[in-house]
């Protein structure tokens, strides 16, 4: 379970920058 949970925290902060990089290119 532990192991699950790190690669969630993974993802959700790969996706937390991919946003913010897609955000910097719109403006």
């Amino acid at each position: 379970m532990k192991l699950i949970k790190g690669i969630r925290e993974k993802v959700n902060q790969n996706q937390f920058e991919f946003s913010k990089h897609a955000s910097d290119r719109m403006i």
